[in-house]
């Protein structure tokens, strides 16, 4: 069975992050965690795209957690909007 190798700079990346993390203030570090778990939601397209700096595809996958979370914000937003409007012009 053939095992899977870990490109270097992969290790690299997980290494430098693995710094900041540490340099990060309690308060942060939650955060910080939340955006990579996000960005894991991608894993299979960031292997399709195969890039060879991990971090754009890290950044990619976290840009579109983003994207997903505010448009679902937005859609809730509208219906409370939607809920409120009919609420006073009920009253």
């Amino acid at each position: 069975m053939c095992e899977r190798q870990i490109p270097p700079i992969a290790i690299q990346f997980e290494n430098e992050r693995s710094r900041y993390y540490r340099a990060l203030r309690i308060e942060y570090q939650d955060h910080f965690d939340r955006l990579f778990d996000q960005a894991r939601n991608f894993v299979g397209a960031g292997r399709i795209l195969n890039h060879s700096d991990p971090l754009t595809t890290h950044l990619i996958s976290i840009l579109l957690s983003h994207e997903f979370r505010l448009t679902e914000i937005e859609k809730q937003l509208e219906d409370l909007e939607s809920q409120t409007n009919t609420t006073v012009q009920s009253s």
